[in-house]
C-alpha cells in the first residue's frame, strides 16, 4: 500500500496548538481505529482559511493553505479564523488559489482523501483538485455541512482505506451514501449542491435528490464541464 493523506476541516483547537485537540478530529480518528484503519500509515492534514486570512503572504505562496498535522501545525498556532460561509466567500478565489499551492505540494503522497464539512473547504478544494487534474488519485467525500456527518464520512474513509489496504484498489471521484445525498436535499448545503451539480446533474430532478431552486456557482469554480468519477456508496 502506498502513501496517504487525509484531508480533514480545520479545528478551532488550532488556537490552542493542535488540531488533534478537537473532539471532531478524535471522533473522526476513532471511528477509523474502531474500524481496523492503520493510523501509523495516515499522514493527516488540515485545509484551513487561516493561512488565506492571516498568514504571510511568502506562507501563502509556499504552502498554501493545507497544513500538515502535527507537523506544520505551528504555522497556524495560537491563531484563530473561522471559516464561516458569509466570511470566506467574498475571498474564495483566493482560497482556492491557496488550496491549490497546497494540493501541488502534498501531490506525491499516492492517495489523497478529503472529507470536509465545510461549504467553503467544500467549493476550494473541489475545484482545486480538478484544476491540479488530480482526481485519478483523489477521494472526495462528500457529505452534509454538519458535525453528526462527519462521523458517517469517517464510516466511508475507512472504507475507502481498508479497500486500499487490502485491496490494492483506489477509489477515486465524488465519493457520497444515499444517506448524505438525503440530507444535502434537506437541507441544501451550498458547497454539496454545486459539486453535485457539476458531476451528477440528473440529481437535481431525480426523486431522492430535489433541489427547488438550483445554485449556480460558476463564478467559483473554475471549470464549466468537470468529468469527474460520482460513486454513492451504500454505508449506514
Amino acid at each position: 500500500m502506498g502513501s496517504i493523506l487525509l484531508i480533514l476541516p480545520c479545528a478551532r483547537t488550532i488556537k490552542y496548538g493542535s488540531y488533534f485537540l478537537s473532539k471532531t478530529w478524535n471522533n473522526v480518528i476513532k471511528i477509523l481505529r474502531r474500524r481496523g484503519v492503520d493510523l501509523s500509515r495516515i499522514q493527516f492534514a488540515a485545509i484551513d482559511c487561516i493561512v488565506t486570512f492571516l498568514n504571510s503572504n511568502d506562507d501563502r505562496r509556499k504552502y498554501g493553505s493545507i497544513v500538515l498535522a502535527p507537523q506544520e501545525m505551528s504555522r497556524v498556532a495560537g491563531k484563530d479564523h473561522p471559516p464561516y460561509w458569509k466570511i470566506v466567500k467574498k475571498h474564495i478565489r483566493e482560497l482556492i488559489v491557496d488550496t491549490e499551492v497546497g494540493l501541488r505540494r502534498v501531490s506525491g503522497f499516492d492517495y489523497i482523501i478529503t472529507l470536509v464539512n465545510v461549504n467553503a473547504y467544500k467549493i476550494a478544494l473541489f475545484t482545486a483538485i480538478t484544476n491540479l487534474d488530480l482526481w485519478w488519485k483523489t477521494a472526495f467525500v462528500l457529505i452534509p455541512s454538519s458535525i453528526y456527518m462527519m462521523y458517517h464520512g469517517a464510516k466511508v474513509v475507512a472504507h475507502l482505506i481498508k479497500k486500499y489496504e487490502v485491496k490494492g484498489k483506489r477509489i477515486t471521484g465524488v465519493i457520497t451514501t444515499r444517506k448524505a445525498l438525503i440530507t444535502i436535499s434537506r437541507y441544501r448545503d451550498v458547497g454539496s449542491v454545486g459539486i453535485l451539480q457539476r458531476v451528477y446533474p440528473m440529481a437535481t430532478s431525480t426523486a431522492c435528490i430535489s433541489f427547488s431552486s438550483p445554485l449556480n456557482l460558476s463564478t467559483s469554480m473554475s471549470r464549466s464541464e468537470v468529468l469527474v468519477p460520482f460513486i454513492v456508496l451504500d454505508i449506514a
